[in-house]
Parts: structure tokens; C-alpha cells; sequence
């Protein structure tokens, strides 16, 4: 039999699009899948339709309640990422479609690095996505096209300022989810934070497909934003930049994200690497100019070039 790999689904008010979600898991070619639902504390009808499921499909599906105040994403996966049972994890949001073969396509990749690389080596596998609307129609067939983003190019140095992996293409092993949990509470985004520690002590692999509908509609937390330069992004960018504070919150929890980093798993960071994330929170201790200096000479920068401007501004 495959090795079994547990889908981890984090719910919040997610009535709309949920059942077509939990189709699209059921409905996966890979057969040896085990799905773990965490509500968070829903108040529509989220929970009836996920007890439903439940119904249908027992051995398939598992099911957890937050019925404090919701704690919100970052926390609900980490609860979930503890609580899983199966040595490979995927992360998956309430309102995506997975495509047939996500899981297998995924598992796949997974598999073969563990034979290179050995299972006690951290490891993570992400893929591209479809960005689609609310119905499901495609409106672009490649978000890191649209988004102008190249996952095949990233070092730490990057990663410390901006994620480029998104979450619910993400499939990891058993020795990098042992290395994440808990995530703290200095992380900026649960899958940022995962894909820190999988590139500080393991191994980022990208598969150049699509593997998820990835739907844009107006409860997204976070989606796809165009990366294309055009006057009205422009604008629209340097305006952000120069007329509001976002910049200096931003740099705060760049920092504390990078110290969360070194405090949780330091003696493990190989030593060039984890002078990469000293340089980096040591920057502020700096004068103007050399923090300027070093933020573009050790390549602390974004994959956009009005972003780093940005940067360079309010460091």
C-alpha cells in the first residue's frame, strides 16, 4: 500500500465553497489519504456540513473544534501540523478545487527526495496554481506567471522578506513538521514560516505545474495580486509606500520572524546560513547608510523591483 498522506484543512466560516473542497479531496487519484478538519469556531453552517461528510466518510475524515475565540489561520494550522498522524502532511484552505492528481503528483516528488536525501532530512514540495474566479473560471492559467514571482530563484536571503511559496500547494515530511511545530507567534504566516525552516536546515523542491483552482473572491485573506508594472500598479505602489507606515510593520515582523527563527531551531542551522540571519536582524543596529548598503550587497530584497525600493525607504 502508499504511504498515507494526511490533508490538513483549516475551516472558518466556510460554508460557501466548502463541500466543492471536500469533493476535490475525496476525489483524488492517490488512495491512501486521510483528511483532518480543525474548525475554528465557525458561526455559519460550516460545522453541519462538515459533520455531514464526517458521516459519509468515517474512516477518511477527522474532525476538530475550536469553540474558543477563533484563533485564526497561523494557529489553526499549527494545531492541525500537531496533531497530524502521517509521516507526509498537505496543507489545503477551505475554499480551493484540487485537481485529481495533486495528491499524487505531490507524493511523488516527495518520495523520491526522501530516497536521495534520507527521511530524517527536512523536506517540502510546492507547485504552481490556476488562479480562477469565484465560479471557478480560469482567469490565469499560472499564478506565479501572473503574480511575476520564479520560486526556482529564491535563497534565504529573499525568503527572510518575502514568501514565494504559498501554503496550500505545500506537501512536507515527517522530519520537517517535527522541526516547524509549534509555530510561534512571531511567524507572519504559517507556510512563510514553514518555508523558512525547511530552507534553513532542509530542502525546497518546486514541481513547475498546477495542482490547485486557487479562487480569488472577496473573503480572501490573502490572493493573487498582479506583478506585472504598469502606471496604475505604480502608482498604486509607490503610493502605499511613501504615504503609509506598512513599510516599518512590515520590517518589524521581518525581524521578529527572523529571531523566532534562531531562537526555535539555531543549533541546528548550518553556520553559513545562520549568518545570513544574524546579518539580517543585526541590520537596524546599523546607520542609515550601511543598512542601506547591506540590505542591497547581501541581497535582503524582494522579486519586485518597487518593493525593494520600498525597502530601502523604510528600513
Amino acid at each position: 500500500m502508499k504511504p498515507l498522506v494526511e490533508i490538513v484543512l483549516a475551516t472558518h466560516n466556510g460554508e460557501k465553497y466548502l463541500e466543492e473542497q471536500l469533493d476535490s479531496l475525496l476525489g483524488q487519484s492517490y488512495n491512501n489519504i486521510l483528511i483532518t478538519i480543525r474548525d475554528d469556531n465557525s458561526s455559519d453552517n460550516t460545522r453541519n456540513i462538515l459533520k455531514n461528510y464526517k458521516s459519509l466518510y468515517p474512516k477518511t475524515i477527522r474532525l476538530f473544534w475550536n469553540d474558543s475565540e477563533a484563533e485564526g489561520p497561523i494557529e489553526n494550522f499549527s494545531t492541525l501540523i500537531s496533531i497530524a498522524k502521517a509521516s507526509y502532511i498537505m496543507l489545503c484552505d477551505q475554499d480551493d478545487v484540487w485537481f485529481p492528481d495533486k495528491v499524487s503528483v505531490s507524493a511523488k516528488r516527495i518520495f523520491e527526495l526522501e530516497k536521495k536525501y534520507g527521511k530524517n532530512y527536512p523536506l517540502l514540495v510546492h507547485t504552481d496554481l490556476e488562479v480562477v474566479d469565484s465560479n471557478l473560471d480560469k482567469k490565469f492559467e499560472s499564478f506565479l506567471d501572473f503574480s511575476k514571482l520564479n520560486p526556482e530563484n529564491v535563497r534565504l536571503n529573499n525568503l527572510l522578506v518575502q514568501n514565494v511559496i504559498t501554503g496550500c500547494t505545500l506537501i512536507i515530511n515527517q522530519s520537517l513538521r517535527d522541526n516547524c511545530i509549534p509555530i510561534p507567534k512571531e511567524a507572519a504566516m504559517h507556510d512563510w514560516w514553514i518555508s523558512l525552516v525547511a530552507m534553513v536546515i532542509g530542502k525546497i523542491d518546486f514541481i513547475p505545474s498546477q495542482t490547485i483552482m486557487y479562487r480569488q473572491h472577496v473573503k480572501n485573506i490573502l490572493g493573487a495580486k498582479p506583478g506585472k508594472l504598469t502606471i496604475t500598479t505604480f502608482i498604486k505602489k509607490t503610493s502605499q509606500i511613501l504615504f503609509t507606515r506598512k513599510g516599518i510593520n512590515d520590517w518589524d515582523m521581518y525581524f521578529k520572524q527572523a529571531k523566532a527563527l534562531i531562537n526555535s531551531i539555531g543549533e541546528k542551522i548550518p553556520d553559513e546560513k545562520k549568518l545570513i540571519l544574524l546579518e539580517f536582524v543585526q541590520l537596524r543596529n546599523h546607520n542609515f547608510l550601511l543598512r542601506r548598503y547591506k540590505l542591497v550587497t547581501k541581497g535582503y530584497l524582494k522579486q519586485d523591483l518597487i518593493k525593494s525600493l520600498g525597502l530601502l525607504i523604510w528600513i
